[in-house]
């Protein structure tokens, strides 16, 4: 089936081509005014054509995508969750996106970026990253003038990092199982690295700061444990 182009449907309104451009494209600076009549025809028409916007065509003419990248970097099932509230939001906002994982690769985070950078992404937002992102890359991202956001996962010094807050939200918990009567309560946290100070390590520092804060300040007292293999 041939594609439906803006000259189809400017055929089928009965106005020109370049009424239809600036009414699906939405642009304010082709200096054509068009009645709110005539653009509700144009859009009828185009939804009955089915018409499908070319997004290359687009992106090389207004020279921005209007797009966000985002690069997952794990299958676990909150990693996948944390993608799809930040898909749903950016959703809601009306702000269109693009996703790619950096476990798909063997390149790993290298292609999942330059593939959105490709893409002329007018930004990128890395869930839960937990790989290192070679310099070459991050190079190439300053060089794009392309933002980059870290949404949870390992703090990169390069780009902010939005995170939860670990430490309140397990002084939290440990209020409210006091609250329910418990009272010998025990923290078991899995380090993943020896040197528990790294940057990797802030969601199980914060975790035990807000334990043994919330302990104390409940009158309890905190006993050390110590770690097994």
């Amino acid at each position: 089936m041939q594609r439906v182009r803006l000259k189809d449907i400017a055929r089928a309104a009965g106005v020109h081509e370049a009424t239809v451009s600036a009414v699906l494209s939405q642009s304010s600076r082709s200096g054509t005014r068009v009645s709110a009549e005539t653009a509700e025809r144009i859009r009828e028409v185009a939804r009955k054509l089915k018409y499908r916007p070319n997004r290359h065509a687009q992106i090389i003419r207004r020279r921005r995508s209007g797009m966000i990248g985002i690069v997952e970097f794990g299958i676990s099932e909150i990693a996948i969750m944390r993608s799809f509230q930040l898909a749903q939001q950016l959703h809601g906002e009306g702000v269109e996106f693009l996703a790619s994982n950096a476990r798909w690769f063997h390149e790993s985070v290298s292609k999942a970026v330059y593939q959105l950078i490709d893409a002329r992404v007018e930004g990128i937002v890395l869930v839960m990253p937990n790989l290192a992102i070679p310099q070459e890359v991050v190079r190439e991202l300053e060089r794009q003038a392309i933002p980059v956001v870290a949404y949870n996962g390992t703090p990169y010094e390069s780009c902010p990092h939005v995170r939860s807050n670990v430490e309140q939200a397990m002084e939290t918990m440990v209020q409210h199982l006091v609250g329910l009567g418990y009272r010998d309560l025990v923290l078991l946290s899995r380090w993943n690295h020896r040197n528990h100070q790294i940057p990797e390590a802030w969601m199980i520092r914060e975790r035990i700061q807000g334990f043994e804060r919330a302990i104390k300040q409940l009158g309890g007292k905190v006993l050390k444990g110590g770690s097994v293999p």
